[in-house]
């Protein structure tokens, strides 16, 4: 498990212990719980990204800690992950100027002889 999964969820439930829920298990016990939430998780983040993903699961302990009153199970959990942020959409709309247009034809030409040169010398 990546090191900032593994401390978002360590981190997720000392919150919940925190909270003294109905049900958390008890202090001698927190131990072997933590470890059966990364087993229970592991399959769940495992193609996680720090850039990408670094927050999402601090954000489902939030959001969990503010609507549950029971300890609740690693499923409850995952429910609440909020899905990875979509990347910014480029800009189709732009005009190009008569010399972009120019020079991407230019490319193109270079392209094509590039191309026909890897071709004739079969």
């Amino acid at each position: 498990m990546k090191a900032f999964v593994r401390q978002e969820i360590i981190a997720g439930l000392q919150l919940l212990c925190t909270l003294r829920l109905q049900g958390a298990p008890p202090s001698d016990g927190i131990e072997a719980t933590a470890q059966g939430w990364l087993i229970a998780l592991e399959p769940r983040t495992a193609g996680f990204d720090e850039q990408l993903d670094q927050g999402r699961i601090t954000k489902a302990f939030q959001l969990l800690a503010a609507k549950t009153v029971r300890w609740p199970p690693p499923v409850a959990l995952i429910e609440l992950i909020p899905e990875r942020p979509r990347p910014k959409q480029l800009g189709h709309d732009t005009k190009l100027t008569k010399e972009q247009k120019k020079q991407g034809q230019a490319n193109l030409k270079v392209i094509k002889e590039m191309i026909n040169q890897v071709l004739n010398k079969n």
